[in-house]
């Protein structure tokens, strides 16, 4: 069969597939919505309608079940959702969030010139992970932050560096989970995009403070309140490396610090080493990816809607064995993925209260971290 029957085949085929799986999520999601509210959007939209009525979010989050943990210029980000009624502005979130990761996604894997089959392809698989269904139907951010840190990614490959600090700021004004991004931008020597993300989020914290200075509560008791959380009983559905240790029995709080700080530096080391003879936007992708993956398994409390920030590393990792065709190098990374993206019922039955089944997505991330820390050499073939 020639080459060009081949891709009259190939090319229906995944657009067939990549529509079932759009599909089957916005039909999901829809299901979701006509029956009950989306409990984070929910969250988002209540406290930005107080803070709007001149109320203070941060005090009232001290008595409700699920508090503000977000900084002040969250909510001037989610203002805008709150001139529609709540059901409308569900649905608007909840499509921006779904464009946030298609677009994302695809501006990554036209970036390193993925062929359309195989983009409709990743594009499917990445739909159709948990996290991804879980982010949605929550209605986290977690998707519209992914979209701003791509971008930012993507601007610093352009060299366009007060762009790429304005994407990498606005992800920081959101939710600052993205923070530990200074360390990629610190050792590639982006200082101008570091000044500008830093300027931006100075600025308008600062701003809204002055503006309503009953949102300095956020930093006088709510951020005080989150760094003293040093709990030593792990949430079922934590996927942290902190929860993963307190489950087996080491002191969490302390290990889990210190075994991501070793990450970031063998993160660093390996960037560093591989200067000269690698594929330097792969390189960088990497070590961005890294940076991301260490971050969401370090954090002191990972949902699963958490782990759409290794979408950037499983698509490195992608380009990586694509390209040096390694069986082994698929099958594992294979196995990260299905540990990371398939959801697992029933999770509080037996056999799954063993330590390691509860923290499948844990094993996943570092298999993942793994994979990505072994990368030793350039592999130019075309994907």
């Amino acid at each position: 069969m020639s080459n060009v029957k081949t891709k009259k085949i190939i090319i229906p085929l995944t657009a067939f597939f990549f529509i079932l799986a759009l599909l089957q999520v916005v039909l999901g999601v829809g299901n979701v919505l006509r029956q009950r509210e989306l409990i984070d959007f929910s969250v988002y939209y209540q406290y930005t309608k107080l803070f709007l009525n001149g109320g203070n979010p941060y005090l009232i989050a001290e008595k409700t079940p699920i508090p503000l943990n977000y900084p002040p210029s969250f909510l001037l980000f989610f203002s805008p959702f709150t001139f529609l009624s709540q059901f409308p502005a569900q649905i608007f979130f909840t499509l921006t969030s779904l464009a946030a990761l298609l677009y994302a996604s695809n501006f990554l894997l036209c970036f390193f010139r993925f062929p359309l089959p195989v983009r409709l392809l990743l594009l499917s698989l990445l739909l159709q992970n948990f996290p991804t269904k879980f982010t949605l139907v929550l209605g986290q951010v977690n998707l519209i932050i992914l979209f701003l840190v791509v971008l930012s990614w993507l601007s610093c490959q352009k060299r366009q560096q007060v762009i790429s600090g304005l994407f990498w700021g606005l992800s920081i004004l959101i939710k600052p989970l993205t923070l530990p991004l200074f360390l990629y931008f610190l050792i590639k020597k982006k200082f101008t995009t570091i000044i500008t993300a830093s300027v931006l989020i100075v600025i308008t914290n600062c701003l809204m403070i002055f503006l309503f200075p009953y949102l300095g509560a956020y930093l006088s008791e709510r951020l005080p309140y989150l760094f003293s959380q040093t709990a030593t009983v792990a949430n079922l559905y934590d996927q942290s490396l902190r929860a993963f240790l307190i489950r087996i029995g080491v002191d969490g709080y302390l290990y889990s610090i210190v075994t991501a700080a070793l990450l970031y530096i063998a993160a660093i080391i390996n960037y560093l080493r591989q200067k000269g003879g690698f594929d330097s936007k792969l390189r960088d992708l990497t070590f961005f990816s890294l940076i991301l993956a260490i971050t969401t398994a370090g954090s002191s409390f990972t949902w699963q809607h958490h782990l759409v920030f290794l979408f950037p590393g499983f698509i490195a990792e992608t380009i990586y064995f694509l390209r040096s065709k390694s069986t082994i190098r698929g099958i594992i990374l294979a196995t990260s993925a299905t540990l990371v993206g398939y959801h697992f019922p029933d999770i509080a039955h037996p056999p799954t209260t063993n330590p390691i089944f509860i923290s499948h997505s844990l094993i996943g991330t570092l298999i993942l971290i793994g994979l990505l820390l072994t990368h030793r050499k350039s592999i130019k073939r075309r994907i």
